[in-house]
């Protein structure tokens, strides 16, 4: 929140006055916790950010520099953050939630950048979840094939109404499909 000055049309008797008053107003950081506002709402992604079960696991960084074979979440957990998920719902729901928020934000970091996949024909989307991502990259680039790729039991199921996007199971450490760009947004080792 900040200070700003707005101004308020007063209808009285006397005709319409302008006046300035000082009032509260949004920032342009906070209006992008608001849902329903033009711009993409990263609200699911503080959620998960602040979840007292999730975020206890960076008091546990210290443990993490040490243990080179374990991931943050497994030293705090007990296991890793997939196998987490997959055995709490709700936590698995929040999870999704918060990646689609913020594949959201590529609309804005997209927005008068139309050169950005200038020249390229495909881009497989490494880790690419239920393919929000790639969904607003094909809205902006209809030219632009795009292979989703994430885990088997992560794409399963997954169909898109776009021709332009498939869907494709697999593990990124053993392969990935070819394409002309790969895209790696967010690595959350899980």
């Amino acid at each position: 929140m900040c200070i700003t000055k707005v101004r308020i049309i007063d209808d009285n008797n006397d005709g319409k006055q302008e006046k300035e008053k000082e009032a509260f107003a949004l920032t342009t950081a906070s209006e992008l916790l608001i849902k329903g506002s033009e711009n993409p709402c990263m609200n699911p992604m503080v959620e998960l950010g602040t979840d007292p079960t999730l975020s206890v696991s960076f008091h546990h960084i210290n443990k993490w520099f040490y243990d080179e074979n374990r991931t943050l979440f497994e030293i705090a957990l007990g296991k890793p953050l997939r196998e987490f998920l997959d055995k709490n719902p709700t936590h698995m729901s929040l999870f999704n939630e918060a990646m689609a928020s913020d594949s959201q934000m590529m609309k804005l970091a997209l927005k008068d950048h139309n050169m950005a996949f200038q020249g390229l024909e495909s881009i497989v989307d490494v880790g690419g979840g239920n393919g929000t991502t790639a969904q607003i990259i094909g809205e902006n680039f209809p030219e632009l094939k795009f292979i989703v790729f994430d885990l088997p039991h992560v794409v399963i199921g997954l169909q898109s109404s776009n021709n332009n996007l498939s869907f494709v199971g697999g593990d990124m450490f053993e392969s990935i499909p070819k394409a002309d760009a790969i895209l790696l947004k967010l690595k959350v080792r899980i």
